[in-house]
């Protein structure tokens, strides 16, 4: 009874904290950002406390042990494992959680030997991902469901002989936005506008090389035409202009 106290306690506090973060923000598209940091800052104080309370929740998805670290640190996550755990019995590791009062929760799993090659692969992987994240960072779910029906869409529309170049965009995608925490603006003085700070660094290493660039170009909205499609990242879609 006390340690689902302590849990529920947890959650509680958790959504306090998105409550509050939310409130704070005055741009609603921003604010997820700033939940996802927040519960990350929260977390990050005590992955063992945290690993701890996962792994031992009735409700604990069953997926490697290992790979809550990085689920936890909101961190890039191998789906290869993910998938590989899914698939085979050949269980070779050992990985140990400290509980208290001096016990240990001891769990396996399995040695990576397979990697993702097909539709079905991807998408076994995916879901499995998704759960364990939206089990800790719930307001995710949107935004992870809305990716999962792109790369869907993609394995869909593409013949099978492109499965492999499907999983390798998916993989640096991934590997990309999972090592940003920024999503805020900032100066490009010779334009005096604001934008992305990846592009900011672009347009820095262009000037450096004296590779000229013009204002007019440097868009960064959500939809944009290009060579004749209008296509839409958030939307996850491309499709022709109206005027087409």
């Amino acid at each position: 009874m006390m340690e689902k106290e302590v849990i529920s306690v947890d959650k509680c506090r958790m959504r306090e904290m998105e409550t509050e973060m939310v409130a704070e923000q005055s741009e609603p598209k921003l604010s997820k950002s700033f939940t996802t940091l927040l519960l990350k800052e929260s977390y990050l104080q005590d992955v063992s406390y945290v690993k701890q309370k996962v792994v031992c929740h009735p409700d604990c998805l069953e997926i490697l042990t290992a790979l809550w670290n990085d689920i936890i640190s909101n961190v890039f996550v191998d789906l290869d494992k993910l998938h590989t755990a899914t698939h085979t019995a050949d269980a070779k590791h050992r990985e140990t959680v400290q509980l208290r009062n001096g016990i240990e929760l001891v769990a396996t799993f399995a040695k990576i030997s397979q990697c993702i090659e097909s539709h079905g692969d991807w998408i076994n992987a995916w879901d499995c991902y998704q759960d364990a994240v939206v089990f800790l960072y719930p307001h995710q779910d949107q935004e992870l469901q809305v990716y999962r029906n792109y790369v869907n869409g993609l394995f869909k529309s593409l013949a099978i002989s492109y499965a492999k170049q499907i999983v390798n965009i998916n993989c640096y995608i991934h590997l990309q936005v999972a090592h940003s925490n920024c999503r805020l603006l900032i100066q490009y003085n010779p334009y005096h506008a604001f934008f992305p700070s990846k592009q900011v660094k672009l347009l820095l290493l262009w000037d450096e090389l004296g590779i000229p660039h013009k204002q007019l170009k440097q868009i960064f909205v959500h939809s944009l035409t290009i060579i004749g499609f209008q296509v839409d990242s958030a939307a996850m879609t491309i499709t022709l202009p109206n005027e087409a």
